[in-house]
């Protein structure tokens, strides 16, 4: 092992370092805590800029379309095998995004496990192929 590593094992002593994809979003939270924490506050602050904010007044050149901003979100659901899903589907959790405007997070999707949404066969989204 490089040394390197073991002084990043050292580091982190309760990572499993089996988990790849834990291991870089704890790399991605770091890299973003450097660029944007003095600027924008914390890593999970939540954006205070309103939806549909530049709706009816001019987009700052910053958040134009030629720097690729967000404006519309979709989430679909689907079964990667059959029978992955059992109905109803209680969803729950945080689904958040970041744009080029003030790198805060923008929640698009919130709700507690105690509060989940309940989805049914009658009313999920079809598969499409």
């Amino acid at each position: 092992m490089r040394e390197e590593d073991e002084e990043e094992r050292a580091k982190y002593p309760d990572e499993d370092w089996s988990d790849m994809l834990g291991i870089r979003a704890r790399l991605y939270r770091e890299d973003w805590e450097s660029c944007y924490q003095g600027k924008y506050g914390p890593f999970h602050q939540i954006t205070p800029i309103p939806p549909m904010r530049y709706t009816d007044e001019p987009v700052p050149i910053y958040a134009s379309d030629q720097y690729g901003t967000l404006q519309f979100f979709s989430v679909k659901i689907r079964e990667r095998t059959e029978g992955g899903l059992q109905w109803p589907l209680h969803v729950y959790g945080i689904v958040a995004a970041r744009d080029i405007i003030d790198h805060n997070r923008n929640i698009i999707f919130s709700r507690e496990r105690d509060n989940c949404q309940i989805l049914t066969e009658e009313v999920h989204i079809p598969r499409f192929y």
